[in-house]
């Protein structure tokens, strides 16, 4: 018998990195193997006994990942010249994020395009991080929408930012007191942003046939693509977090009790806590641990 264990993204574990290198670096028995994924700046404190290294950035990983980008660039951007789509490849080199950033952000006037690729070419060799200079100019085209817009989408962005889960549409649209059209023009204006998925009421993944009853039907669920776009998020919103934190917090406290959702009721048993102690809400932390409805 052999036991694979596969822990992607190691170094984004963040307080947890060094428990999981701990580990690691033990004695596992010799049925199991570990395969980690990390950035190559964050390959360290694991001894070379336990651990082979491969450089994914090396000349023959580098060309089957500018393969997988010529073939990602060509689906998301058809008709589109091959000498384009090659140095789009290149200016990703494998990082999906900048090569997602770089499609969703491309000009749609073919005389604009030339210019656009030879700025970011000049960016990524004065040693810029793409990915975030693409976020940021998202962002940045987000601040020319209409007030109510713009309110809408980063209220919208914030909650997602700072959720412990994927979120329901119906959650929320009533968290933060949204109508259907409103929350149906922060998808259209920042649907970039976001990763949609349904998922059963309990929290599984939607499976290939599902059951027709009411209790079964599947929710359409959203989460910030990747969870840089999360620290990009709560970065710019960083002096309304509190504010989200508590706005989440009030709802599940309310979601614990009355006629709820299952994925209502679930959600805030399993994180209530968590965003009081984020809002620092100390006398709801207090008043959700001592009532015996929550217990």
């Amino acid at each position: 018998m052999r036991l694979l264990l596969v822990i992607d993204a190691i170094d984004e574990a963040g307080p947890a990195k060094d428990a999981v290198i701990a580990l690691l670096r033990e004695s596992l028995p010799g049925f199991v193997q570990v395969i980690a994924t990390a950035r190559p700046q964050h390959v360290t404190g694991i001894p070379n006994s336990v651990m082979r290294v491969v450089d994914l950035e090396q000349a023959d990983c580098l060309n089957e990942h500018r393969n997988d980008g010529r073939a990602y660039v060509r689906q998301t951007l058809p008709g589109l010249a091959e000498s384009r789509i090659d140095e789009i490849a290149r200016l990703g080199d494998g990082n999906f994020l900048v090569m997602r950033g770089v499609c969703a952000d491309f000009p749609s006037q073919a005389s604009e395009i030339d210019a656009h690729l030879r700025d970011l070419s000049d960016l990524k060799r004065a040693g810029k991080d793409l990915r975030e200079e693409l976020q940021r100019r998202t962002w940045q085209r987000l601040q020319r929408l209409d007030a109510d817009s713009l309110h809408h989408v980063q209220q919208t962005l914030g909650l997602l930012a700072i959720s412990r889960e994927r979120l329901p549409a119906s959650m929320i649209k009533t968290v933060l007191k949204l109508r259907h059209a409103d929350f149906q023009k922060v998808l259209q204006h920042a649907g970039e942003y976001l990763q949609e998925s349904q998922i059963h009421p309990s929290g599984n993944s939607a499976s290939a046939e599902p059951n027709d009853s009411d209790d079964d039907k599947l929710l359409t669920v959203y989460r910030l693509y990747h969870a840089t776009l999360d620290v990009f998020v709560q970065r710019e919103l960083k002096d309304e977090l509190e504010d989200f934190q508590r706005t989440l917090s009030q709802h599940c406290r309310e979601w614990i009790t009355g006629k709820r959702t299952n994925f209502e009721r679930a959600y805030a048993l399993r994180h209530v806590v968590g965003h009081l102690i984020e809002a620092k809400d100390w006398d709801g932390i207090e008043a959700v641990l001592t009532d015996l409805q929550f217990i």
